[in-house]
């Protein structure tokens, strides 16, 4: 256990895992009897933003022909593309797989040692009209004693950041002047990354935004936008991309095996391009241009 007895809150799911201001609204449910649902939880270690955080039922170990699946589920409704974002922390040998709409999406986590550390998740969720999303807790993998109810996850923080037109989801610089694109979550294969969002420029596209995006894209980003961040298009199906004479930064690893990607034009304008910048995509010849104090051997 995490230091000691976990204290039952009277905070509703809802407000023990939205952020401030959150609207989700979360059922849960479980596969065993008696019932071990999702519930509320407060107390040292237990929560990640200090108040209360949602821990699953305590399955004990299943991997016998003869008995059903046990699973302890959290289900919310989400509409449209966009970002979902959450702090996780396992405890024991257990696993959390995420579903969308019934089939399973990907393994969120899984924590090898009796108690876990905080982890911080971003999923890009590409989705049309209304879906159903799941964080499932199934103990089926890591062998235990019968009875075994120490694996367990803790979830807290979640937030759902809807994506734009564009399908894409911006984040706020500290300073409050402009925006960054923090992931890109739309279908589209043609992408006009617009120059203003909320009344306030988009000077830089985010670390990993396009990144991992298999789809043959087609990027334009407009004037006044100055910086790419570390692995921003990072083997993703990129085939063009349109970069405004405003760019003075490009990131390690920017557009790492964009395979499909065949040609660019670097802006004259450009001071600062990153380690492997460029590594492994498709590109046959590049021109530098002369305002480039440092030219990496890796580019």
């Amino acid at each position: 256990m995490f230091g000691g007895r976990l204290m039952r809150a009277q905070a509703t799911l809802d407000e023990a895992l939205n952020v401030p201001g959150g609207m989700l609204e979360f059922t849960s449910y479980s596969t065993q009897a008696p019932p071990l649902p999702w519930s509320v939880v407060t107390g040292p270690g237990t929560t990640h933003d200090g108040a209360s955080a949602a821990r699953s039922g305590a399955i004990g170990y299943s991997d016998s022909s003869d008995n059903p699946v046990l699973r302890s589920i959290l289900s919310t409704t989400l509409t449209g593309s966009g970002l979902l974002t959450f702090w996780a922390k396992g405890a024991g040998n257990c696993e959390l797989s995420f579903y969308i709409n019934d089939v399973r999406s990907q393994l969120i986590g899984a924590s090898m040692g009796q108690v876990g550390e905080w982890a911080f998740y971003q999923l890009k969720l590409p989705l049309v009209n209304q879906n159903t999303v799941k964080w499932c807790f199934e103990n089926l993998k890591f062998p235990s004693q019968p009875g075994q109810t120490e694996h367990y996850f803790l979830l807290d923080e979640v937030c759902w950041h809807p994506a734009d037109e564009h399908g894409c989801v911006y984040q706020l610089d500290e300073g409050g002047e402009s925006y960054a694109v923090w992931a890109y979550c739309g279908q589209a294969a043609e992408v006009n990354v617009p120059a203003t969002f909320a009344g306030k420029p988009v000077t830089s596209i985010g670390e990993g935004a396009f990144a991992d995006d298999k789809k043959h894209l087609s990027v334009v980003l407009h004037e006044g936008l100055q910086r790419i961040e570390a692995d921003a298009f990072s083997f993703s199906g990129l085939s063009s991309v349109t970069l405004p004479s405003t760019l003075q930064y490009i990131g390690a690893r920017a557009f790492t095996y964009c395979q499909n990607l065949k040609q660019v034009t670097l802006p004259a304008g450009l001071t600062e391009l990153g380690e492997s910048a460029f590594h492994g995509s498709g590109l046959v010849q590049i021109a530098f241009p002369g305002a480039l104090a440092i030219i990496p051997k890796s580019a």
